[in-house]
Formats: structure tokens, sequence, C-alpha cells
């Protein structure tokens, strides 16, 4: 399961940096992908099949770090969703899953609706920059679209994060204290686990993981200390407006919406 997980990383890096056209056709739209496929084309990379009782492979969470790339979930708190989801989010099929997130210890609502999403769209979820630098050249269109994403805030898990990314011997029961809100619980790690793997063993499968802010652009570079990740943007450093390219017209993905 990790070795396709990390093929699928590479491929859909390697498809951004092209601006190839699997990243801007709906890997729904069966008509074209199966028309590009018959010329040889490659497709966007597939979900990872999961079958616990036939392979034995889990999902691990790794509540350490914050990754651009390989996420498979996006935190409630930093997430854009289209409101046309919500018809599907409240749908009685999935009255289940909404009892599964009041029921269980953790609440697991940022792993379900992510899940959710990724199955409906057929793609991961894509990742932003937790914070922005001010370079002082700010169009008034980049200011709109900085005030309509994330709030950048620095957070109790951020400075979590950063203990971790800028110190290679961080102490783990002194990351655990700035996240304390998190560890009230007993057992909240293995529970938390426990529930993304009961998620995605509901579902079957598992997206290829989200690509980074910086997929495709020179600031895209191999991950370094960063556990089981393939890539990092800027090696975790907070860019400037003009380093990301959805932010400045003309730049990959400025005109698109996932």
């Amino acid at each position: 399961m990790d070795n396709l997980q990390n093929e699928a990383s590479d491929l859909a890096a390697k498809l951004y940096k092209e601006d190839r056209w699997e990243t801007h056709v709906h890997p729904y739209d069966t008509a074209t992908i199966n028309k590009k496929v018959s010329e040889g084309d490659a497709e966007y990379p597939k979900f990872t099949p999961i079958c616990h009782d036939q392979t034995g492979d889990v999902v691990e969470y790794n509540y350490y770090v914050f990754p651009h790339w390989k996420a498979h979930m996006s935190l409630p708190s930093g997430s854009i969703l289209h409101r046309n989801y919500l018809c599907f989010v409240w749908h009685p099929a999935f009255e289940e899953l909404r009892e599964y997130i009041i029921n269980h210890p953790t609440h697991p609502d940022d792993m379900t609706i992510s899940t959710l999403v990724s199955h409906l769209t057929g793609k991961p979820l894509r990742t932003f920059p937790r914070n922005v630098k001010n370079d002082g050249t700010w169009s008034n269109d980049q200011r709109r679209r900085l005030e309509e994403s994330p709030q950048q805030e620095r957070t109790l898990e951020d400075v979590a994060v950063d203990d971790v990314e800028n110190n290679d011997n961080y102490d783990a029961d002194e990351v655990q204290s700035h996240r304390r809100l998190l560890w009230q619980q007993k057992d909240w790690g293995n529970m938390r686990e426990e529930a993304i793997d009961s998620l995605v063993g509901y579902f079957g499968s598992i997206n290829p993981g989200s690509v980074g802010w910086c997929a495709g652009t020179e600031y895209q570079e191999p991950a370094n200390g960063k556990g089981n990740m393939r890539f990092s943007c800027l090696n975790g450093k907070i860019p400037e407006v003009s380093n990301i390219p959805w932010m400045n017209k003309g730049n990959l993905a400025y005109d698109e919406c996932h």
C-alpha cells in the first residue's frame, strides 16, 4: 500500500509540473479520459484499494506533522468547501457516517468530510500554505484571494509543527504539551488511528494524497526529514505571495477551481 501511495504521489507531482491535461479533467469524465488513454496518455493517479482482512494494510495517523504533500485529510478550521457538497454531506445515504462522528470519542469530522469529498471528486484535497509573508507588493486581486483563503493564524498546533520541523532533536513530550488540547482523552492518538482506518475501510480505498501548493513550480523539492513525505515546498519555509502560483495571473492553477 505504501509503495502504491508513493508511486501515485510521484505521478501526481510529474503531471502538475508538466501542466498536463490530467490535472484539468474531472476523473469521472470517462469519455475524455478513455479517449486520451487510448492515445497513450497517462491517467491521473487512482485511489489505492484498502482491504484490511485480505492484506493487513492499515493507515497510520501522523499527528506530529501538517504535510503539504501526501495529506489525506484537511482540518475543518483551515478548509474551503464548495457549498454544493453540502447536499452530499447531509444526504440520507451518509446518515451512518454522521452518527459515527457523533458517537466516536474523537468526533472525527475532519476525517469524514475529507474522505467523503475526495471520493466524490475523484481527487485528493488541494493544500494551501498555513502562513504567507507580506512582501509589500500585493495587488487587489491577491489581497482578495488571501482574504478568501484560510485565516493565517499561528495556533497551538502550528507551534508544535514548527518545533518538529525546525529541530531535528525535538522533545516529543514538549510537542505533546504544546498540543495538550488534543491529549485530554486517554489513548487519543490510537482512537484517531482507529477512526481513519474505519472510514477508509468504509469507502474501500484512499486517495493518492494531496499535492502541495508548490506543485509544478521551482519551489517543489524532495522532502527532507519528513517521514514518508515525497516532496516539500520551500523546505517548510513561509512563502511570499509571489511564490504561490495560483495567486499570480497566468501561472499554474490560477484559473482552476477543484
